[in-house]
């Protein structure tokens, strides 16, 4: 509830994430455009909070979404099927689409989360992840100013090249 209630970014600045849905929408835009050009498949939203990316598939998608959060995740059940608890103990499988934005830079072993995901995709699935880039442009010029790197939350740090070298070496393609 301390996260998704109201929440301070690690630059101070004060958000109310539940009143935020089209902001986030606008940031997931490009994914979004991506999927809905897609034939709409069985999809899971693994870190799903309030199930933004979720609300903006149609119909026609079978909706699934992963989070910790008890609080989030009832705002979530408007828009799909979720489970709370921890990925380890999500059981349904067979996926074409996992989406995880924002998600594996909260994960002390990365890799572990990756080879949940792997197992939960379908053979050939399509696994769509974002994670801050500390090698940025922006994170290059503020260095240990950086806004992301003051989220102490944010244990397991990627560039662009190793986020990619990392899923490569788990199997995915």
């Amino acid at each position: 509830k301390n996260y998704h209630g109201v929440a301070i970014n690690p630059d101070g600045k004060k958000r109310n994430l539940i009143k935020e849905r089209m902001f986030k929408l606008k940031q997931f835009k490009y994914i979004l455009s991506y999927l809905k050009k897609q034939k709409p498949g069985k999809i899971l939203d693994v870190g799903c909070g309030y199930g933004w990316l979720i609300s903006a598939l149609s119909k026609k998608w079978e909706k699934h979404g992963v989070d910790v959060s008890n609080f989030a995740s009832e705002n979530a059940l408007k828009y799909g099927e979720i489970f709370v608890g921890d990925l380890k103990n999500f059981k349904e499988k067979n996926f074409d689409f996992i989406t995880a934005l924002h998600v594996i830079e909260y994960h002390p072993k990365p890799e572990i989360f990756l080879s949940q995901i792997k197992k939960l995709l379908k053979k050939n699935g399509i696994l769509i992840i974002e994670t801050p880039d500390f090698d940025s442009g922006a994170a290059r010029m503020f260095k240990n100013n950086f806004r992301l790197l003051k989220d102490k939350s944010h244990i397991s740090l990627f560039s662009q090249d190793s986020l990619i070298r990392f899923v490569r070496k788990y199997g995915f393609k």
